[in-house]
């Protein structure tokens, strides 16, 4: 009987952390064994001892359930990311139309508007392109790295809006 529940905490043991794994296994054998006890007073059989690993799960999830979700931006940081990147995909498309508007004025060129329009598209995809993918690993590493961008002020509720407040606009 200890022989199954031995290998089952290995099995999960292998999915764990190194600096968390003899914690959680040693969770994981007390909670099989209180929970042996409660069901069969006398000592459980084999099949009795595999109807309660049954219950628990694979291995492999009783390990994800205790680790902790890992994320490339977390939803902490989330709503920033998004933010940065609707202001960045309004202003970059603007402000590369606005150039190559301003340099087709200045150096008139025997191009055709429609290869200039084109090339103009085609840039300003890939500034976004490029920006999005710059934004996302900037804060992909502030995530990994745990820095807080929170605002240092504290959270005060008595400074918050009444609920129809007409300052304030429903999303």
């Amino acid at each position: 009987m200890t022989e199954l529940i031995d290998r089952y905490v290995h099995q999960v043991g292998r999915y764990l952390p190194a600096q968390t794994c003899a914690d959680i296994t040693a969770e994981l054998r007390s909670q099989i064994q209180d929970q042996l006890d409660d069901r069969y007073p006398a000592e459980p059989t084999t099949e009795q001892v595999a109807a309660v690993l049954r219950e628990l799960g694979s291995p492999r999830q009783i390990a994800a359930s205790y680790r902790e979700p890992q994320y490339l931006i977390g939803p902490d940081l989330y709503p920033t990311l998004i933010e940065v990147l609707r202001y960045g995909w309004v202003i970059i498309p603007a402000v590369l139309v606005f150039l190559g508007i301003f340099g087709r004025v200045i150096t008139p060129t025997d191009t055709p508007i429609i290869n200039w329009l084109v090339e103009t598209l085609w840039a300003t995809g890939q500034a976004a392109l490029i920006f999005s993918g710059v934004v996302v690993l900037l804060f992909a590493l502030v995530q990994r790295t745990g820095l807080n961008l929170a605002s240092g002020a504290a959270f005060d509720p008595l400074t918050l809006p009444a609920v129809n407040d007409p300052r304030t606009v429903e999303r």
